[in-house]
């Protein structure tokens, strides 16, 4: 979750004036501080190694921006800061940074017209421009040669390393670990990052301050925002799939088979009551198999057996997709909880699309949540609502 005041949560829930804007950077200068958005999203996303992706359209009145060489929009170096926010009463507006992106391509409408010099000069343009997160620049560096890392270095200590000059670096809070013995270099510099990454149970992406972040996977288990479908609670909408794939009511767990002696096997089921996969109900019979030359003995193929549908039953996911009044400091990997008449469940953002006007209208947000976790509401029941600033 992005930084926020208590200010910007109140207004964000109800009737306010948005304000977005961008600031146009080159080699470490800014070139030009707050170009209107007329309309384009940020999309954000954790199951991708560039978590970040920009398209905007800018309407330039004089022409400035045009990207000539490197010089306005270009893809040549240009990096837009963006933003998001409102307008808060009684106060100055307050925006919070939905992150910084390498411009990687632009289309340009421009007119022209004569001064009164009789002189052609440019009537405006409008530039559509599309940019990916500051993790872009680590996939364009690739290696030149095969390498492996020094012996005795750590994985953190090599995300510094191979990441240095591409992206700035913030103070990471992660346990630090060897490097895993196997690990070879080949072309791939942003690979190589993420499977360091992986070794530290952890994510490696661009954040909204532009600095690259590397997070544990399981940080932030509390819910930090609440959707509901009351006047402020934002939620418009919510839509699901529900699937046989991958779903099983049984687990049969054996053993290797020897010469002596057939395998030891044992068979646990999903009985939980009025479970609409439960073993012999309307769902079927749908076994999975399950084989471990650990398993020698009747106990220890019953013992495996049992943990397997637990883990199942604890880990039957549900990916559901939301509409909602955008909340620009929400991020991939936050956990929230969402209300509906239907349903109440909490779980972690896998994406988020921000829209960057007014005109565009609600965010869409993608919520993982563990089927164990859903609750079925009564719809009479009244809503409670709850929201938190950073």
């Amino acid at each position: 979750m992005i930084r926020h005041s208590e200010a910007l949560a109140a207004v964000i829930r109800s009737s306010h004036e948005v304000i977005t804007r961008a600031d146009l950077w080159h080699g470490g200068r800014l070139v030009r501080a707050r170009i209107p958005l007329v309309e384009g999203k940020v999309t954000l996303s954790s199951t991708e190694d560039i978590r970040g992706r920009l398209t905007a359209t800018i309407v330039d009145p004089t022409g400035d921006l045009v990207p000539i060489g490197a010089g306005g929009l270009s893809p040549y170096g240009s990096q837009l800061h963006v933003w998001r926010g409102a307008r808060i009463p009684g106060a100055r507006s307050e925006l919070v940074s939905l992150g910084w992106y390498r411009i990687q391509e632009t289309k340009v409408i421009e007119s022209y017209r004569q001064n009164r010099a009789g002189v052609w000069v440019s009537g405006g343009a409008r530039i559509e421009v599309e940019g990916l997160d500051r993790m872009s620049a680590v996939q364009d560096s690739r290696f030149l040669a095969p390498g492996k890392p020094k012996r005795g270095a750590t994985c953190v200590g090599e995300l510094r390393r191979l990441c240095r000059g591409l992206i700035p670096l913030s103070t990471w809070a992660v346990d630090d670990e060897p490097v895993p013995k196997s690990l070879v270099y080949e072309e791939s510099r942003l690979e190589a990052v993420q499977t360091l990454a992986s070794a530290l149970d952890a994510a490696a992406y661009a954040g909204p301050d532009g600095t690259m972040i590397v997070r544990e996977l399981a940080a932030g288990k509390s819910s930090v925002h609440t959707f509901t479908g009351s006047a402020s609670g934002g939620l418009l909408g919510c839509a699901f799939v529900t699937s046989r794939d991958g779903v099983y009511n049984a687990v049969v767990a054996r053993g290797e088979a020897s010469d002596k002696k057939a395998p030891r096997q044992a068979t646990a089921y999903d009985v939980t009551p009025g479970a609409p996969t439960r073993w012999d109900g309307p769902f079927g019979r749908v076994p999975t198999f399950y084989v471990s030359k650990v398993i020698k003995t009747k106990a220890q193929a019953e013992k495996t057996a049992r943990s397997r549908m637990d883990s199942l039953i604890r880990g039957r996911d549900r990916e559901i997709a939301i509409t909602a009044v955008p909340v620009p400091w929400l991020e991939p990997g936050d956990v929230v909880t969402v209300r509906t008449p239907r349903l109440e469940f909490s779980g972690r953002l896998l994406t988020v699309d921000m829209p960057l006007s007014a005109a565009g209208g609600a965010a869409t947000y993608t919520v993982r949540a563990l089927e164990s976790g859903i609750t079925t509401l009564d719809p009479s029941e009244p809503i409670e609502e709850t929201y938190r600033a950073a």
